[in-house]
């Protein structure tokens, strides 16, 4: 039977948030993951993945508040790096060729403008490119990348996508890169309305990829995008639903190099699995049933992370519970398995709680893989609930979980 590690119990209400950012990486030195605490601080912590053990914990960055939490990713020359924090500002870059000494860090460096949400991935010539959303003040928000070259040089920012109406917006920004070397961006279209009254929908889900590492890039049915940014009336939409509100996960690459998202509609409480099969066609696989197996009542009540797991199966992770409503107490984690193959469900587990009254939510499995994980695949997820804004005193424990194929048994 598999259980979970408490990692540490000072984490903020947002500790393992958010999808985007991949928060688990494996490096010579050993596992390392990140995680935000109560002081708004991002952790680096080396773990022992058998036991749970914390052998270091280091703060490596000062955020502002609880959407400063930080991204991780290992570059083929087995230097780890991460971008932490902000909300609205600018990043913090460091890196280390030895993360188990605290003090091999590289000086904070800034990186990004008006930032939020990293996404981090490493390329195969040992660059780095970067995507997240960035605000703006007069006009629309949109979705920035930016690239870190051998030397040290950080282009950009770059706005390849920008929102359908000023005003508030969270385009998702998740990356991936397959193992031809193709750089994969998921994005959702996040409608702000005329009126404070008005409540903000994700209105569609989109695909955009690039050959030469973020240059040029194509939209989803193979269309060159010709001019930057460009906004939902020239995207092809993978789900659209202008009265709902479509929120993608992690994009995640299968063994056999097709794309893969999992989109949840928290108008309807449903999961699918979107399965990209070529230029302008996604299979759809309903995943609802399975999240919510043996739960009358119960909804799916987030996106959906996904990664592939060392025997080549699809492991996702969601949350569950009695209604739809974010971050409530009741919310639990529901891992399921999906063969690859048949694009069937093969399991589904409900991890246990130990207190009904504090919320098991903000999942982060340990994604990017190109095809499968050669260990066991684990993930972060936060136990305790969520403060009324951005700044609180709310706490929760930071808890590991290993996704064995044990789980429940």
């Amino acid at each position: 039977m598999s259980t979970s590690f408490v990692l540490a119990d000072n984490g903020c209400d947002r500790a393992t948030a958010y999808h985007m950012s991949n928060k688990i990486v494996r490096h010579s030195d050993g596992l390392f993951v990140t995680w935000l605490d109560e002081n708004y601080r991002a952790v680096i912590a080396h773990v022992e993945p058998d036991t749970g053990d914390v052998l270091s914990a280091t703060p490596l960055h000062q955020g502002s508040d609880n959407h400063c939490g930080a991204a991780l990713a290992v570059t083929p020359d087995n230097r780890l790096h991460i971008v932490a924090g902000s909300h609205h500002s600018g990043f913090i870059y460091r890196h280390s060729a030895t993360p188990a000494d605290p003090h091999s860090w590289s000086l904070p460096e800034g990186v990004g403008s008006a930032s939020t949400y990293p996404s981090l991935v490493p390329l195969a010539d040992g660059g780095l490119v970067l995507a997240y959303r960035r605000s703006s003040t007069a006009g629309r928000w949109g979705t920035a990348i930016q690239r870190r070259d051998l030397d040290g040089r950080w282009s950009g920012p770059r706005l390849v996508m920008i929102a359908p109406a000023e005003r508030y917006s969270y385009p998702t920004n998740s990356l991936v890169v397959d193992a031809q070397g193709v750089l994969h961006l998921g994005l959702e279209f996040y409608k702000t309305y005329a009126s404070s009254e008005d409540a903000s929908r994700s209105v569609a889900v989109t695909h955009v990829y690039s050959e030469d590492s973020g240059v040029t890039w194509y939209h989803d049915d193979g269309r060159r995008v010709h001019f930057l940014p460009f906004g939902m009336e020239d995207a092809y939409l993978i789900d659209h639903d202008v009265t709902g509100n479509l929120r993608p996960g992690n994009l995640a690459v299968l063994p056999d190099g097709r794309v893969v998202m999992a989109v949840f509609n928290s108008r309807l409480g449903t999961l699918a699995l979107r399965v990209r099969t070529g230029p302008g066609c996604w299979d759809n696989v309903d995943l609802t049933t399975a999240a919510t197996e043996d739960r009358e009542g119960w909804r799916v009540n987030s996106q959906g992370q996904m990664a592939v797991d060392q025997d080549g199966n699809l492991v996702l992770l969601t949350t569950t519970a009695p209604g739809v409503d974010w971050g409530q107490p009741g919310q639990h984690i529901r891992c399921i398995w999906v063969d690859t193959a048949s694009l069937s469900v093969t399991r589904s587990y409900l991890v246990p709680k130990e207190d009904p009254e504090r919320a098991a939510w903000l999942p982060s499995i340990e994604h990017g893989h190109q095809g499968k994980a050669k260990s066991s695949l684990l993930a972060l997820y936060s136990d305790g609930n969520r403060g009324e804004t951005c700044i609180n005193d709310a706490n929760c424990k930071v808890r590991l979980l290993p996704l064995t194929a044990d789980m429940g048994e």
